[in-house]
């Protein structure tokens, strides 16, 4: 009966919750995480191992849509100046979160966390607001850097705080960068193959069939690079984040793929995730001690560092650009839930800073989502690169 009621509560937040994200004009992701947390606080939702699975695979789903978005051939095509700035700024990055956490005394888990950035959040301002404006487009340009970086960074803090410093730590981390060249090896095998034998391409992923091939080359490879890094023990998430910046880069013929992929995604498995993720609050932590405290605290962090960091591109994009640019980069939702989900079932982290970590994140896509809003009044210059 439990099960029952499970599906029949799932499919009611799946019809309904795209109702509410308009209705407010808050990021379906955040009203997800919202209704997740409201119908676990009234006890309709309960632990289920299905659920769970569900859950998992709609994150690395999420994760193989982010790469998705990321063609590596274009990556090349990002002006020499924008690059060498973006590396500045991810090293700024870094540089304040240190500074900051020494400062202010925090766990050094939020060395890990306070830097980290993903474009699935990003993405979706895309559909508000023209992809060319300056600040927009230098936010999923460097974005696509940073989540790449975050992800590194996440796969070796995961393997510090399941392992520590032991030979299985080592193991994993030579595995790392193993799999970091083989990826690149394998970037460039494909690019020559594909250069010889044009016709491979729609061999493999034909223009038009009936069979869905497209669908099924690509869940192939997604659950293919997943298995790969079960194998290693590696995140699971820098394999289905590679699956999707492949096939991205190589099959850039069937330009229908992105949408079909996206459609399945965010209609079935990854709202399932964000669901599950607001299950996992519990209802006595939101009256802890100190709570809010870390919440606020490290909202306040995660904008602040990105500001000051952003500052490198006030000449590019003037100093409204920069301030828009800053909170489209402090948006990381996914990549600090899946953080704070591996250090809490770690124990590297209590339930406190888990719940402060989700909430925070959510708080801060609702402030900069709305405060970009009110900032984007008129389209400024666009980004010449100089």
């Amino acid at each position: 009966m439990d099960n029952i009621l499970l599906i029949i509560i799932l499919s009611l937040l799946l019809i309904f919750t795209p109702f509410f994200a308009k209705l407010t004009r808050l990021p379906i992701a955040v009203v997800e995480i919202l209704a997740g947390a409201i119908v676990g606080f009234l006890g309709l939702i309960h632990e289920n191992g299905l659920f769970d699975v569900l859950a998992e695979v709609g994150f690395l789903y999420l994760m193989f849509l982010a790469g998705l978005e990321i063609n590596l051939k274009h990556l090349a095509t990002i002006p020499k100046e924008i690059i060498n700035r973006g590396y500045a700024y991810h090293f700024l990055i870094y540089l304040f979160s240190v500074i900051f956490v020494f400062i202010l005394g925090l766990s050094h888990f939020y060395m890990v966390v306070l830097p980290l950035i993903a474009i699935g959040i990003v993405m979706t301002l895309t559909k508000d607001y023209d992809k060319d404006l300056p600040w927009l487009d230098l936010s999923l340009k460097l974005g696509v850097m940073g989540e790449i970086l975050s992800i590194i960074v996440l796969t070796f803090a995961a393997g510090i705080m399941l392992h520590g410093f032991s030979s299985e730590f080592l193991f994993i981390m030579l595995s790392l960068a193993a799999t970091l060249v083989l990826i690149v090896i394998l970037f460039y095998v494909f690019r020559v193959v594909f250069w010889w034998f044009p016709e491979l391409k729609t061999w493999l992923m034909p223009y038009s069939d009936n069979k869905g091939q497209d669908l099924r080359l690509s869940f192939a490879f997604f659950f293919i690079m997943i298995s790969f890094m079960m194998i290693l023990e590696l995140e699971l998430v820098l394999g289905a984040f590679t699956a999707g910046m492949l096939i991205s880069s190589f099959f850039e013929h069937k330009k229908e793929l992105p949408e079909k992929l996206s459609s399945f995604g965010f209609g079935l498995l990854v709202p399932l995730f964000f669901i599950h993720i607001g299950t996992t609050i519990e209802y006595s932590t939101l009256f802890m001690d100190g709570l809010w405290t870390i919440v606020f605290l490290f909202v306040g962090l995660t904008m602040t560092i990105r500001f000051l960091s952003s500052l490198v591109f006030v000449k590019s994009i003037g100093f409204r650009g920069t301030v828009l640019f800053a909170l489209s980069q402090s948006i990381p939702l996914t990549l600090v839930i899946a953080a704070a989900t591996v250090a809490y079932q770690a124990n590297s982290i209590d339930e406190l800073n888990y719940t402060a970590l989700v909430i925070g994140s959510v708080l801060n896509v609702i402030i900069a989502t709305v405060a970009i809003k009110f900032l984007q009044a008129k389209e400024p210059k666009k980004l010449s690169g100089k």
